[in-house]
């Protein structure tokens, strides 16, 4: 893959996810019919903390799906903060997939985290 910078990758194709699904298997980026908000996060991110009551505000939203690729090496690790945070999510609307990321983070231009990207089911980044 080409590397990028953040104002290059508006219209480009997302790369495919590399992850460990962890909890519920939703990563179809088609599913949400705004698209899929990809969220690269790690357990020990202080932003990432701070960011999830905004996270679980936009899992209420039925048009969007969630998907967070955990930066975490263990898979225990992010099972855990998931049994200890997902009292907020909706699961009504908002599908939401944990899974621990396989591919290097570089692939997705993920210098910190959390990092973002609003994929259509075109696999286009809006």
């Amino acid at each position: 893959m080409v590397s990028r910078g953040a104002d290059d990758w508006q219209g480009a194709e997302f790369p495919a996810l590399a992850l460990d699904i962890l909890v519920q298997d939703t990563t179809d980026l088609n599913r949400g019919t705004e698209g899929n908000l990809v969220v690269f996060f790690a357990t020990a991110c202080e932003y990432c903390q701070k960011s999830v009551p905004t996270y679980k505000a936009l899992s209420k939203r039925c048009d969007l799906t969630l998907t967070f690729a955990f930066t975490d090496p263990e898979g225990s690790t992010i099972t855990d903060w998931w049994q200890d945070h997902q009292e907020g999510f909706s699961e009504e609307c908002s599908p939401v997939s944990i899974g621990r990321l396989l591919a290097h983070p570089s692939r997705y231009q993920v210098r910190v985290t959390p990092t973002h990207y609003l994929v259509g089911s075109d696999r286009r980044v809006k």
